[in-house]
């Protein structure tokens, strides 16, 4: 005769609590996932912002007269980012000018390779 109160997990039991477990771990894999991309974006935005404040203070060394856009990758172990300075004159009010003035807008935009950017923008002045 059987013991009624043998204890332990039928077969049946334990393929519904491994189909359980199945279907409860699928969003927690997505969730590891979608936060391990996310890291990674965060890491790529932070070295892009650090790139273009570095590059934003040597175009403002170079002076007035000599700020000027240009473009160009940053040496290794950057070389997955790109950097395009945009210069162009503004009036006192910071308005886009036409002509030559005393005032030129910096824009700094440094990108990644996966898309990811970061622009800065200041103003420099031919003031003493």
């Amino acid at each position: 005769m059987k013991d009624k109160k043998a204890k332990g997990f039928t077969f049946i039991e334990l393929i519904m609590i491994i189909m359980i477990v199945g279907i409860a771990i699928i969003p927690l894999i997505q969730m590891f996932t979608t936060s391990l991309k996310g890291s990674a974006d965060t890491e790529a935005t932070s070295i892009a912002l650090e790139l273009a404040q570095g590059k934003m203070e040597e175009t403002k060394q170079l002076g007035f007269a000599a700020t000027s856009s240009t473009s160009g990758t940053f040496a290794s172990p950057f070389t997955a980012y790109s950097y395009q300075v945009t210069v162009s004159y503004v009036d006192q009010n910071f308005a886009a000018s036409g002509s030559a003035t005393n005032y030129k807008k910096v824009e700094v935009k440094v990108t990644h390779t996966s898309g990811t950017s970061t622009t800065l923008t200041t103003v420099v002045s031919n003031h003493s």
